[in-house]
């Protein structure tokens, strides 16, 4: 005899992987798999320069993937308890029509909920990545005596 996974098994297990997939993207930031690192403090003004410019790419991307993820499991959610709500409540006549609904929530709710999950990822190196780089960039500013010479290390000193 086979035994079934119960739902809440299946749902426990998506929730899970929907936590754990963007920890394990950041985890691997370090590492050549996912994103190349370079030693920004052997690197010139031009090539942080245009590392930076990539790095605010990936940063709005990971925004817009998070935000249209989370829209689309919210239109996902509510075509869901829709479509529950009509097999429920709703006619005989019906149930295929609604049942669609629901399913359609569901994959929509599912494909949102993952898209926002590496978005959050996304967003979370584009950000890392450009903090590094800014630190990297400040051997290249010149100081002057009006300069605040905390500048991008995390100090203001009052002149």
């Amino acid at each position: 005899m086979v035994r079934k996974k119960s739902p809440i098994i299946i749902k426990l297990s998506i929730v899970l992987l929907i936590i754990v997939l963007p920890l394990s993207l950041s985890a691997q930031y370090y590492s050549n798999l996912f994103v190349s690192v370079e030693d920004f403090s052997k690197m010139t003004e031009p090539q942080l320069d245009l590392a930076l410019e990539k790095s605010l790419k990936t940063l709005e991307t990971g925004k817009s993937i998070t935000i249209a993820g989370g829209v689309a499991t919210v239109i996902g959610g509510i075509m869901y308890f829709v479509g529950l709500n009509g097999i429920t409540n709703g006619d005989f006549g019906d149930i295929d029509r609604n049942m669609n609904i629901a399913l359609a929530g569901t994959v929509l709710g599912s494909g949102g909920a993952s898209a926002a999950s590496v978005g959050v990822a996304l967003w979370f190196l584009g950000n890392k990545r450009k903090d590094d780089i800014e630190i990297a960039l400040v051997k290249f500013k010149p100081l002057s005596y009006n300069d605040n010479p905390g500048y991008g290390v995390g100090v203001n000193i009052p002149l």
